[in-house]
């Protein structure tokens, strides 16, 4: 314990963890059931420090702390940890702490941190949330080493009812002298000098890089400008590589709004890029140091990776932290999802119905894409959630769009798409179907109006679909034939192939029919003058089946001073 000069205060409170001692096995082969860092002493004597009081607890573990589980394409099997999917402690600890499978953590390349046991991982974290909300810390980091580089994280922790309020913890790597390593290690909950995600994925999980070109402009910052995906809609946008053709790669994504970054970039200090092409990962160098310090009067405190080149020791990247500083709060949104269409205020019936495709699915891929027709003429209808067919029974991330109309003519930009969420959940397996509610949201389809969903997987191909599409009904809603996206990851970069059937169901409500009128201009007019109807054909000799496709687009211009009211189409 070290008093704030000149005072009786506590200013820092030191804990050293023994995460070696007691350790079991991390990997096949396995020491028992039950994997553990520390052991229940430790556990504990751990309690008992943490109901001290200071301005800043500094916690100390030979391994770091932060970084996620790494669960690289879902390989999960060679952890000792590892109980199984579904209700299973190793996914339930993942989840308290706000993170899923498509936290990175190194991918493919295994590295020795907390994140090996997710249920001591989470077991530590709560722990200390739990005890600087009642008082006993204003800020929490964690110091380690291991890795030979050196890096700056941070990590909010979600609220909950047994530990407190929503916390950000923070932690320092420093290690390697006279011994490093060459090379990019992904980590989500490193500190990242603007955050980005993959072509509005919503994930952000990307560190723009600076300074970069686009159509003859260079950025040091995010933009509004127009960016790759073809639009000028006012949201932010920067490359996630340094790759001048980045552009013509996707590697490009939406900022994280600089109020919603854990370290706003005004408190970092940073050389430059990396060898990892990282800020705040320091690799490649002959030796990493790493510093903390305290200014008392104005309350702040310092977090510094320093390196050394050519026996000459200079900072890497640091940050800056109020002290007092609490976590910033979001306003709740509407649970509405925004729409073209006129928005409906109606009642609906209690009973929730349900309309499914089967799943007698025949392949999987990305993504699927399907329209939603309420065909009730005496009813709208309300959207509560989705369920899905998904292969292999594993913790899957899985993010949802929906748009006013159909998904034909859309389904490479996201332009016009709602994202409803990102999802972290075990899927069910083959031959059975995953719930996916909106978290508060309901999406409402007006009576004869359609409305598009997109469901992409973001760590793995396993979306199941119909090779054969057809349309299914019930007396509400139309299920119309979908649209499989063929690709990677990245929403809306696939090779769409058409045709096919959505493999799932629909939880929705009849609701009373809303009065959808078009506005107007509230200039004075003259009495429409109502006359017979009529019709106009553009034909059909001529045409063959050759020229046939999944839809056609045309315009419709009204060359004359009257209004007109198009009652249907006939077509071939």
């Amino acid at each position: 314990m070290f008093k704030i000069p000149n005072s009786s205060t506590n200013g820092i409170h030191v804990i050293n963890l023994d995460a070696r001692f007691f350790r079991s096995r991390t990997y096949k082969p396995c020491d028992g059931d039950a994997p553990d860092f520390l052991g229940e002493e430790q556990w504990a004597w751990l309690e008992e420090e943490l109901q001290q009081t200071a301005e800043v607890l500094v916690i100390t573990s030979g391994i770091p702390v932060l970084p996620p589980t790494n669960q690289y394409n879902g390989a999960t099997s060679e952890y000792c940890s590892y109980d199984g999917p579904g209700n299973s402690s190793f996914d339930d600890s993942i989840k308290k702490i706000g993170e899923s499978s498509a936290w990175k953590a190194g991918d493919d390349d295994e590295k020795e941190t907390w994140g090996e046991i997710p249920q001591a991982r989470s077991r530590l974290l709560r722990l200390v949330q739990k005890y600087v909300n009642m008082g006993h810390a204003k800020q929490v980091i964690f110091v380690s080493g291991n890795q030979h580089w050196g890096e700056i994280m941070a990590k909010k922790m979600p609220a909950n009812t047994d530990v407190g309020s929503a916390r950000i913890f923070y932690e320092v790597v420093a290690s390697g002298i006279d011994r490093s390593r060459d090379y990019s290690w992904p980590n989500s909950n490193r500190v990242r000098l603007r955050s980005a995600d993959t072509q509005g994925n919503a994930l952000y999980h990307n560190e723009c890089k600076f300074p970069f070109t686009y159509q003859g402009n260079t950025y040091d910052d995010c933009t509004t400008d127009n960016h790759p995906g073809g639009r000028n809609d006012g949201q932010i946008w920067c490359a996630i590589t340094t790759d001048p053709l980045f552009w013509s790669k996707g590697l490009w994504g939406f900022c994280l709004h600089e109020d919603e970054e854990l370290v706003p970039r005004s408190k970092q200090n940073v050389a430059g890029l990396t060898c990892a092409n990282d800020y705040h990962h320091t690799c490649n160098v002959q030796a990493v140091y790493g510093g903390i310090s305290v200014d008392w009067k104005l309350e702040t405190l310092k977090l510094n990776v320093f390196k050394k080149v050519s026996n000459y020791v200079s900072l890497s990247s640091s940050i800056e932290i109020d002290i007092n500083a609490l976590p910033q709060t979001k306003a709740p949104s509407s649970n509405l999802v925004p729409s073209s269409q006129p928005t409906p205020s109606n009642l609906c019936e209690d009973d929730l119905l349900y309309l499914s495709t089967g799943t007698s699915s025949d392949d999987d891929d990305w993504g699927v894409m399907f329209d939603v027709r309420a065909t009730a003429n005496d009813a709208d209808i309300s959207i509560y959630g989705l369920d899905i067919h998904l292969d292999k029974n594993m913790d899957n991330s899985i993010t949802i769009y929906t748009r006013f109309g159909s998904h034909l003519g859309h389904e490479k930009s996201y332009s016009g798409w709602t994202h409803l969420g990102t999802y972290s959940v075990i899927t069910n397996g083959l031959g059975a179907l995953t719930t996916f509610d909106f978290e508060g949201k309901v999406i409402k389809i007006a009576s004869g109006k359609t409305q598009a969903f997109y469901v992409a997987q973001l760590n793995n191909d396993d979306v199941r679909y119909l090779d054969a599409g057809s349309i299914v009904s019930d007396s509400n809603i139309d299920i119309g034939v979908a649209t499989v996206m063929d690709g990677n990851e990245v929403p809306f970069s696939g090779s769409p192939k058409h045709g096919v059937g959505f493999s799932g169901g629909i939880r929705y409500k009849r609701c009373t029919a809303s009065t959808l009128s078009p506005t107007r201009s509230t200039a004075p007019t003259t009495q429409p003058t109502f006359g017979k109807c009529g019709d106009l054909s553009t034909g059909f000799e001529g045409t063959d089946e050759d020229n046939e496709g999944e839809g056609i687009m045309f315009d419709i211009v009204v060359n004359n001073k009257s209004d007109i009211e198009i009652d249907g189409f006939l077509s071939i």
